[in-house]
């Protein structure tokens, strides 16, 4: 016979792959009422199905038995989908209290202040999850994106030139790098980081579309023209080429194309 332990492992692992129903994780509060886990189980299961405020009720009861970066994480996501954003982050806060290097809190927190506009220290801590996890190139690009948040752009090519250098074959980032000069005015730079993204990637689709908006952008409507139909060669569902198309075929008054590409979206 398995034990609570076990029993309550087991279940986590089905929530965690949205393969126990609500009745199945019910069950296993009245089994263990008094397990912190279990009620963090049912917990979940009421956030997976959008019922915020059982989810922050029942991390409160589960927070009778015992406490984890689990459940405040959990209860701070409710919260911040009720509109709470101060509790929220006294959630964050107490889980930092029990493990000041938790993965996931430093992730969801650096997130919640990011969207809260308070960059500086988002970035602090999406750093300091690199440190934990220095090849999980996720963390990058989420750097990356706050740093554009922040329209910090120089910031953001000082950190991909390193990133370039330490991973030269992930195309990625020498494509974000090309956004980040794009942005911070050094289009002839973008231009080279686009064109090694796509020396690394050939089906880099966005990589030419955003090559097709500086070619625009300088009138040579023909390459940017040649830079989209490659892109819809890669991505033939995705609208926006098409819609860049038509744009670039106004401006040659080629009225008939127009029309041909205009019926794509």
């Amino acid at each position: 016979m398995s034990s609570e332990k076990e029993i309550i492992i087991e279940a986590t692992e089905k929530a965690n792959k949205r393969e126990l129903s609500l009745d199945e994780a019910q069950d296993l509060v009245e089994r263990f009422p008094e397990s912190h886990r279990a009620n963090v189980v049912l917990a979940f299961l009421y956030f997976q199905n959008e019922k915020f405020i059982e989810t922050v009720k029942q991390i409160n009861k589960s927070q009778k038995f015992g406490k984890s970066v689990t459940a405040f994480n959990l209860s701070a996501q409710a919260k911040i989908n009720l509109g709470r954003f101060g509790e929220a982050e006294k959630d964050y806060l107490s889980s930092f209290d029990l493990d000041e290097n938790d993965y996931m809190t430093l992730i969801n927190y650096s997130a919640f202040l990011s969207k809260r506009g308070n960059f500086t220290e988002a970035i602090k801590l999406i750093k300091k999850s690199i440190l934990l996890k220095p090849n999980d190139l996720s963390l990058k690009v989420k750097l990356v994106n706050v740093y554009h948040q922040s329209l910090d752009f120089e910031s953001a090519i000082e950190f991909l030139k390193n990133v370039t250098k330490e991973f030269p074959d992930e195309y990625l980032f020498f494509h974000l790098l090309g956004n980040s000069y794009f942005k911070y005015e050094k289009k002839d730079a973008a231009v080279s980081s686009y064109k090694k993204a796509i020396e690394i990637n050939p089906n880099s689709a966005n990589s030419y579309f955003n090559l097709s908006t500086y070619y625009y952008d300088l009138k040579e409507f023909s390459e940017a023209i040649l830079m989209l139909e490659k892109s819809i060669e890669i991505r033939p569902e995705w609208e926006a080429p098409y819609i860049q198309l038509c744009f670039n075929y106004y401006q040659q008054n080629k009225f008939s194309k127009f029309r041909s590409n205009s019926t794509y979206y």
